[in-house]
């Protein structure tokens, strides 16, 4: 049995003329969090993203859609008219839609906790058993939890 306990906020703090200072994307390879570049983009000066532990993967405007890049290979798009990136409605490279894939926006303090984070989960499954605090490491995109002991737990 495992039991989250998030105390994470997720607040929309937008600069009307820059867009949000970091955006966190949750589910698939390209989770994790983006945080906004000096670059702008576009005749609508569209803000540019760039993954904090990935440098290579960014989110930027560019042929009416916004755009995921890894190491300059389109990885998602979307086709919102928006000023920033929008929060839902990503499509893979090859067509399909990423139905599970959300960016949020983050205010300064939400990153902080992300940076210091107060999510802990109870996990009882025999020899693992215990108490695991997420930890700021991502395995793949994904949370990583320590326990007490030293032992981790990958989700």
């Amino acid at each position: 049995m495992i039991t989250f306990i998030p105390l994470l906020l997720w607040t929309a703090v937008t600069d009307a003329t820059r867009g949000p200072e970091h955006l966190f994307m949750s589910g698939g390879f390209d989770s994790g969090l983006y945080h906004i570049t000096n670059q702008t983009l576009g005749a609508n000066a569209r803000p540019e993203y760039q993954h904090t532990e990935h440098a290579r993967r960014t989110i930027s405007y560019a042929d009416n859609k916004w755009t995921v890049f890894y190491d300059g290979h389109v990885r998602l798009t979307n086709t919102a008219q928006t000023h920033t990136p929008p929060q839902t409605g990503w499509v893979w490279y090859y067509g399909r839609a990423a139905p599970d894939l959300v960016l949020y926006s983050l205010s300064s303090k939400d990153t902080a906790e992300l940076n210091n984070p107060p999510v802990t989960v109870t996990l009882q499954a025999g020899d693992r058993s215990g108490h695991y605090t997420l930890q700021t490491d991502r395995q793949h995109g994904y949370p990583v939890y320590q326990e007490a002991g030293g032992r981790y737990l990958y989700l």
